[in-house]
């Protein structure tokens, strides 16, 4: 299972200083998404439960996923996005493969908090609420805009959270988590969980070279064509 520990790898104190050196170069990637008129239309906000593009953001409502196809193979990987305007919780899965998965959790407590956790999935069965290992909360205030940094790399899972305009100050991961059987590589997902309503925007995926804290790869966030929305088996998936 998973486990928490109190020192930061190496490999991810390097990491850390990448995210917040490439903070100007993704800064000024082109972050709105392309609209495809095959999946929805731009403008639109979800009136049922599903994920829909509004000016050039990912809206997501009610019990639904939106899979991202981008990822970094065996390497290591480095998620980001920005998010706003959510109301009960969202899943960021990372290493998604049928029903295995990391899922790292954010939920809007309405007491002004933002409280992280992650678990580990293996198999059809959600792990239940007591095995969901909490992280730090954060301030939230629902009207404005966060960015979320979660660095990935051998079942060694941090997790960042800050306001969108404090972007290259140094922080402390609100999840820090390392797991002794880490699970292979997958695909990436964002859930939106039941009766909730979220925005992303900004999400790219950086791969540093194995062994190096250098990137090889810097994603722009992709047009439709990389986003695949659907409704999630309610049997299996929380």
């Amino acid at each position: 299972m998973i486990r928490e520990i109190d020192n930061k790898s190496r490999k991810f104190d390097g990491l850390i200083l990448l995210i917040i050196s490439i903070s100007c170069l993704l800064a000024n990637l082109d972050s709105g998404l392309a609209t495809d008129p095959e999946q929805c239309e731009e403008g639109t906000s979800p009136t049922e439960d599903g994920w829909t593009v509004s000016d050039g953001e990912l809206v997501g409502a009610g019990h639904s996923w939106a899979g991202y196809d981008k990822s970094c193979g065996e390497g290591p990987l480095a998620l980001r996005f920005k998010i706003k305007s959510l109301v009960g919780g969202l899943h960021a899965n990372i290493n998604v493969n049928g029903p295995y998965r990391y899922a790292v959790g954010f939920n809007n407590t309405g007491d002004g908090l933002l409280s992280p956790y992650i678990f580990k999935q293996e198999g059809e069965t959600v792990p239940p609420s007591t095995e969901r290992l909490p992280g730090e909360p954060v301030a939230y205030n629902q009207t404005r805009e966060y960015q979320v940094d979660i660095l990935s790399n051998d079942g060694h899972v941090q997790v960042f959270v800050y306001e969108a305009d404090q972007e290259g100050r140094s922080q402390m991961p609100v999840i820090d988590y390392l797991d002794p059987d880490p699970l292979p590589s997958g695909r990436i997902d964002f859930e939106a969980l039941e009766g909730s309503f979220v925005h992303l925007s900004n999400v790219s995926v950086i791969c540093p070279s194995p062994g190096e804290i250098e990137p090889n790869e810097a994603e722009e966030t992709p047009n439709l064509g990389d986003i695949s929305f659907e409704r999630p088996d309610l049997g299996s998936l929380v």
